[in-house]
């Protein structure tokens, strides 16, 4: 099932740390419950001059990411001038708004759907409306519902300027956590745990071969495999790929210890 893809919005202005401990820790929950989650509070602590390079960095990143469905609203967002730009971007572009309740007796957070007419909200337009020093709308004033998108567009078309100055990319992804990611998350549901797979893998090639092996001998492997590819030419998937097949391999081992299993190196000259 396709993960469902959300950029998290909230004040931090004026909050302590700038809020990036609670984005966060919301993030990380919301990761654990299936989603990807784009969070500001992971790219916030960079040097950005000011409060307005900031916000347009926030906003391009909900423009230019094609597989963003959801914007995920968290508490205070509406006193906050960056989360409101932010709401009324990722309106006009038909992203799903959920607000954050609280947590449920579970540990998962409760999120709810913001419905058309609280959207459409005379209490709403006014919040967004009434901030000519954020959306610069010339004499702002409450308009209908059904005007709301004329807003919507007008705030766009604004953060659509490109910025004088060179925008900095968000933080690299390290190849340990990209596959950390990739091991935790869609391979093993794709392949099942390591143990399952690599030890049909060491069938096989015990029949190619003609002496018995391991699941972790398989892991071993794969990474001199890879080893030998970042020999010929680098590629960071080479480093990704080394990182993955250790980390199955540390995996393989915990299920040994778990099943309070062994398992030696066969005596075969290797």
């Amino acid at each position: 099932m396709k993960k469902r893809r959300a950029y998290l919005s909230g004040p931090m202005s004026g909050y302590k740390d700038w809020n990036i401990p609670f984005f966060n820790e919301v993030a990380g929950i919301l990761r654990s419950q299936n989603w990807e989650i784009l969070n500001p509070g992971e790219w916030e602590e960079q040097q950005f001059r000011n409060h307005a390079e900031c916000l347009r960095f926030d906003i391009l990143q909900i423009v230019q990411d094609k597989e963003i469905d959801h914007i995920i609203l968290l508490p205070g967002w509406q006193d906050s001038k960056g989360a409101v730009v932010e709401f009324v971007v990722a309106k006009a572009l038909n992203l799903k708004c959920l607000e954050y309740v609280d947590y449920g007796d579970n540990g998962e957070l409760k999120l709810r759907t913001l419905s058309e007419i609280e959207l459409n909200s005379d209490r709403l337009i006014d919040a967004i409306l009434k901030r000519p020093d954020v959306l610069t709308i010339p004499n702002p004033m409450p308009l209908p519902p059904a005007q709301v998108e004329v807003a919507a567009k007008a705030v766009q078309d604004f953060w659509s300027v490109a910025p004088s100055t060179p925008t900095p990319a968000p933080p690299k992804e390290s190849v340990c956590l990209e596959a950390d990611r990739l091991v935790s998350g869609d391979r093993n549901a794709d392949y099942g745990h390591p143990i399952v797979d690599f030890s049909r893998s060491a069938k096989i090639w015990e029949a190619i071969l003609g002496f018995p092996v391991s699941a972790p001998q398989v892991g071993l492997c794969m990474i001199g495999v890879k080893i030998s590819r970042e020999c010929n030419k680098h590629k960071r998937d080479n480093l990704t790929d080394i990182c993955g097949y250790a980390k199955c391999t540390d995996m393989i081992a915990d299920k040994i210890v778990e099943n309070q299993a062994t398992y030696s190196v066969p005596n075969n000259g290797c």
